[in-house]
């Protein structure tokens, strides 16, 4: 599996693809493409998977662990692995909505938990309600906490990311957007850009 850079119209976006590596390998890749098997994947991964990865006693898991992605075979990408990006990706490739509750109902938690860390060392550091997100602030700077697989660019914000930032601009703020998993792998990068 691996990805193929490509550019639709000015967005640099990329298809994903799926090969067996030998010659004369197994045919997995072949197999899955034909007729209706990627589409039983695809259901099969967003029903049942999905069910046991969004019961209640796996909330707690953060990314991965040992009950959903994680195994010995993949050990080396376990900082990498993270079932809600797995089941946004399935839930794209089917065709369907993304569930972007998946991530936004955690903001709230993740952001009183990084003031909570990180406010010792930003002076007036809170967390405020923006439209349907949230956003941390320290002085007058904002990062709204948005979805992983949204854009940062401003051109290609999505709606609420614009009303996220048009609340915040109006009280003086720069605004910078961020998302769920940044917030949770990486506050210190959301602390250098509110720093």
């Amino acid at each position: 599996m691996g990805l193929q850079p490509r550019k639709v119209g000015d967005t640099r976006t990329a298809s994903v693809y799926v090969a067996d590596t030998l010659e004369n390998g197994a045919g997995y890749a072949v197999e899955l493409a034909r007729g209706p098997r990627l589409r039983a994947v695809l259901d099969a991964i967003l029903g049942t998977v999905a069910d046991r990865w969004t019961a209640a006693d796996h909330l707690s898991c953060d990314g991965s662990c040992p009950d959903c992605l994680r195994s010995w075979d993949n050990r080396r990408l376990h900082p990498l692995l993270d079932w809600r990006l797995a089941l946004d990706v399935a839930e794209l490739a089917a065709g369907r909505e993304l569930t972007v509750n998946r991530w936004l109902d955690d903001a709230p938690r993740l952001a009183g938990n990084f003031v909570e860390g990180f406010g010792g060392a930003l002076d007036d550091a809170t967390v405020v309600e923006c439209g349907d997100l949230v956003a941390l602030c320290a002085g007058t700077k904002a990062a709204v906490v948005g979805h992983p697989l949204w854009r940062r660019e401003e051109q290609l914000w999505t709606p609420e990311q614009k009303s996220g930032a048009a609340v915040l601009r109006g009280s003086g703020a720069t605004v910078s957007m961020i998302d769920v998993r940044q917030l949770r792998n990486q506050p210190e990068s959301v602390y250098g850009i509110l720093a």
